[in-house]
């Protein structure tokens, strides 16, 4: 694992320096070593950076970039069929010189060119520069498990793991996006292609960028989407086929993810997901695995218990690690690397803080990211479908009746009842259905909070074709949420430490496989995520796995309190709202007014602004 960052400069002003001090910001990333390469030619300057956390080979010789026949390569991830591509390259009479995935990629991109990324099976972000083509190609893997930025204008092209980056690049003024303002606090996340700066672009997952030199040219592409077949949903699946078929395909994808010249270890949470890949670990390993889990000091959030009765079931070495409250102000303003970006999600902090106490253990875990997104965990996905089924008795004119009500009088409705009714009328179908219940905040509200509010409904270009309405919505979380919000987080909160995280119920053959099956084998007779947890029963006792679900369940009123009360007076005061020119500072002081009066019906509201704030201070301020 690793930190990745060059630029093409076409008007020759930035210089090895500003390489090595882009190189610097990513440190964290990869502590172990770094490198650069930089080349003058006649239109610009080219400069390749990296920063590496070493996994496999760490001699001299895995240093990157690495160059291959003027071909140069900077990567961020694992390749864990590598070993694979480099037999079928070695047959072709491809002579290798270290046990790295990245030689394998130089390599594999000589023998088949762009082609090769189709025979690749790992978590990455590539940056190759072809001399002889004088062109630079950018890939990101198929479910965004590794982050890649970008920007272009007619000075430069800069790419780079992480946002911090653009901040130091000398020859641009960096500017908040007001797009990115707006779905940060519409979704609690900032979905791809989009970033909080302006003229900063994330690569999309799946994609690649192509940027010709001589042409001043850019041009993306698709390399993969989930292929769905209408007939699959008509076929009669054999529940036992099945799951046999995912005991298989989930046991490949945990032993491809133990190949490291490092133990690795798990995030063992207790619940179904990360029992189950603990299982398989400890079958494939002739060692104890390593275990880690976090705790809460408030014991209804507290899940450490259900852990360590996994562990003592399955003869892990288990570490469990108390976050205190006392804590999250701690991580807050001493791991500044953690907020590249504003990041929603009030589970980075758990996920810091059990990251960076890992680390002293180990340098790679398996994480379990994903089951609930293709297996059916969340339980909005059954009361959406029950919902969309209610809403299709409710005459046309009669809704047409209530939405036009609803616009009319939308400033001076609060009742709960009233608004629930609305919703009823407002869906035309189950997307909609889907895409209202992921908001953090609607137009309205946001309309309240913000100066300058995007108003915008937000496309985000996906095919929704042959899929069925459970396959729909979890389509849909698989390609937003997960990729921009869940995968966000673990990346950051895991390498802020420098620890890789890997995450077998995201390869991508499982991904394609588990979103092909029937909807009734995913959710059956109303109970979530039947199929993992039958598959799971077959390896932990079922009493030890039942019991109600809480997910990462975060006292996110005890955080944002905890916060609130010790920058109320800086971080929202009418002084540093004004200077910023982002915010209604009235919404603000309603806001503040609400929890000095305790009431936290808007806490997730309050949380978005401090943890926006704190990024803002630690961004432009530092």
């Amino acid at each position: 694992m690793c930190g990745i960052v060059g630029f093409i400069d076409f008007n020759k002003k930035l210089s090895v320096d500003q390489l090595n001090k882009f190189i610097q910001s990513l440190s964290h990333r990869g502590p172990d070593d770094n490198g650069n390469f930089f080349l003058k030619i006649p239109k610009c300057n080219i400069a390749i950076g990296h920063t590496r956390l070493t996994i496999l080979d760490p001699s001299i010789k895995g240093k990157q970039p690495m160059t291959y026949k003027d071909i140069v390569i900077s990567f961020n991830g694992e390749i864990y069929n590598f070993m694979s591509i480099r037999d079928d390259l070695e047959k072709k009479g491809y002579v290798f010189d270290t046990k790295t995935d990245s030689e394998v990629l130089l390599k594999a991109y000589d023998c088949w060119g762009l082609k090769f990324i189709n025979k690749v099976n790992g978590m990455f972000a590539i940056s190759l520069f072809d001399k002889p083509q004088r062109k630079l190609y950018l890939l990101r893997d198929r479910l965004g498990v590794k982050p890649l930025y970008w920007s272009f204008s007619d000075d430069n092209f800069i790419f780079s793991s992480e946002i911090k980056v653009f901040k130091n690049d000398s020859s641009k003024k960096v500017k908040i996006s007001n797009t990115g303002i707006y779905n940060y606090f519409k979704y609690g996340y900032i979905p791809e292609p989009h970033s909080i700066l302006e003229g900063v672009q994330k690569l999309k997952a799946g994609y690649f960028l192509e940027l010709d030199i001589d042409k001043k040219n850019i041009s993306l592409e698709k390399y993969w989407d989930v292929d769905f077949k209408k007939d699959n949903f008509e076929k009669n699946f054999n529940e036992e086929d099945v799951i046999k078929k995912l005991d298989k395909m989930i046991n490949e994808s945990v032993k491809l993810r133990m190949v490291s010249d490092f133990p690795v270890g798990i995030f063992l949470s207790g619940g179904y997901d990360s029992s189950l890949i603990a299982s398989y670990m400890c079958n494939l390993s002739n060692k104890n695995i390593e275990s880690f889990t976090i705790g809460f000091e408030n014991e209804l959030v507290d899940e450490s218990m259900h852990a360590k009765k996994i562990s003592d079931f399955l003869k892990t070495n288990h570490h469990e690690f108390i976050l205190k409250n006392e804590d999250i102000l701690d991580i807050l303003w001493n791991y500044k690397e953690l907020y590249d970006e504003p990041i929603g999600d009030p589970a980075i902090l758990p996920t810091a803080f059990l990251s960076r106490q890992t680390k002293k253990k180990v340098k790679v875990v398996q994480s379990a990211d994903g089951g609930d997104e293709l297996f059916s965990g969340y339980d909005k996905y059954r009361k959406i479908l029950n919902r969309n089924e209610k809403s299709k008795y409710i005459p046309v004119f009669i809704k047409k009746t209530l939405i036009e009500f609803y616009f009319k009088r939308q400033n001076s409705i609060r009742n709960k009842n009233l608004l629930n009714i609305y919703k009823y009328c407002k869906h035309r179908d189950l997307i909609s259905w889907f895409i209202d219940d992921s908001l953090a905040h609607d137009n309205l509200q946001l309309e309240r909070l913000l100066i300058n509010p995007k108003i915008t409904e937000t496309n985000f270009q996906l095919n929704l074709k042959n899929k069925n309405d459970l396959n729909q919505m979890l389509y849909l979380d698989v390609k937003t949420f997960l990729v921009d919000g869940i995968m966000h987080k673990v990346d950051r909160a895991s390498m802020y430490s420098g620890l890789e995280a890997r995450e077998p119920l995201l390869d991508y053959k499982l991904v394609e496989y588990a979103l092909s099956l029937p909807e009734h084998l995913k959710m059956k007779g109303g109970e979530l995520k039947y199929l993992l947890k039958k598959l799971a029963h077959s390896k932990i006792p079922k009493e030890l796995l039942e019991r109600p679900k809480q997910g990462f369940n975060i006292p996110i009123v005890e955080f944002t309190l905890i916060i609130f009360k010790e920058h109320k007076n800086t971080l929202l005061s009418k002084s540093t709202i004004s200077e910023q020119n982002i915010f209604n500072y009235n919404e603000i002081e309603n806001l503040k007014n609400e929890i000095e009066n305790n009431k936290y019906n808007r806490i997730s509201t309050v949380w978005l602004l401090i943890i926006f704030q704190i990024w803002y201070y630690n961004f432009f301020e530092d």
